[in-house]
């Protein structure tokens, strides 16, 4: 079974840098996301294209098929249909919107935030309480004591505030023109702990100019490794590849994020879309999350929302 996992994984690695493969309509809205894991991109279009089905046939959402232009993510999946694209990077992304391959690219808020401060070519759109989402870290079922020692530590972190200010610090109050990279505590004959890192997500998982790790994730990670007094080894991986770096041993944990619909029923179709969890996977409890969804275009590009 594991040896199928891993299989499956690698073909998601190899395919996900930007997939064409789905046929859809040249009308089509081109949208790119980070590879999710634990999905596969035609799965993840499917369930896209049951979402809209569900979307015009609903008595609720009819007043938003006339809407011109689309205001929101929901009417705008009504108007248009959407052909979601993976990207095995941030950079990757950025490159395909520069070529024309993508319309647009869809990132947590505070992601989109650190892109328009950080490239004056970008601008930004939110989709507001459509989605909710919340990171946690990723483990493999073996590792169950790991996954509970990581629980204890961020409940403790969030009772007494710490994840709070850790986030006030890195997230809510960063500056993108001072980000330095964060060295973990080191400890004397202590257990090691692998942890992937992609810088796909800054400043949440992000390198500072020096190409260590640095951000809000990897200020969380350097005050478990304290609590647990053990010793926190970043390891580089691209976005696409967490799963495979998990499950095969090069990483102990990686960070997972899982999004939902916040005002739409999860039992309609795409409910349960991005909350797969592949067989070997235990996850710990979210230590951060947001409700907002920001679009990413290119200002020179026009975008859909425009």
């Amino acid at each position: 079974m594991r040896k199928k996992i891993l299989l499956a994984f690698c073909f998601v690695i190899i395919f996900s840098v930007l997939s064409f493969a789905a046929e859809k309509n040249e009308n089509s809205v081109r949208v790119g996301i980070l590879t999710p894991l634990g999905t596969t991109q035609d799965r993840f279009q499917d369930g896209l294209d049951k979402f809209r089905e569900f979307l015009v046939s609903s008595d609720a959402f009819s007043p938003l098929i006339n809407e011109k232009p689309p205001k929101n993510f929901i009417s705008s999946i009504i108007n248009e249909p959407h052909a979601v694209y993976f990207c095995n990077s941030l950079m990757s992304a950025i490159m395909n919107m520069k070529a024309g391959r993508i319309d647009e690219f869809i990132l947590p808020e505070s992601v989109g935030f650190y892109l328009v401060a950080m490239n004056s070519a970008c601008k930004i759109r939110f989709l507001t309480d459509i989605l909710s989402s919340k990171i946690s870290f990723g483990f493999k079922e073996k590792d169950i004591e790991l996954q509970r020692e990581f629980d204890k530590t961020i409940n403790e972190m969030k009772e007494d505030g710490t994840l709070d200010a850790l986030r006030d610090k890195y997230i809510i109050n960063f500056d993108a023109r001072d980000y330095t990279s964060i060295k973990a505590q080191s400890f004397k004959d202590a257990p090691v702990i692998r942890i992937a890192v992609t810088g796909d997500m800054p400043p949440v998982d992000m390198f500072a100019g020096d190409g260590k790790p640095a951000g809000f994730n990897t200020a969380v990670l350097a005050e478990i490794g304290r609590r647990l007094e053990k010793n926190i080894e970043f390891v580089n991986v691209e976005a696409g590849g967490r799963s495979f770096a998990l499950l095969s041993g090069r990483a102990d944990v990686v960070f997972w994020y899982i999004t939902k619909e916040s005002n739409i029923d999860e039992n309609k179709p795409f409910g349960e879309l991005f909350k797969d969890v592949p067989e070997g996977v235990i996850l710990s409890v979210p230590y951060y999350s947001w409700k907002n969804e920001a679009i990413i275009t290119l200002k020179n590009s026009g975008g859909f929302f425009d």
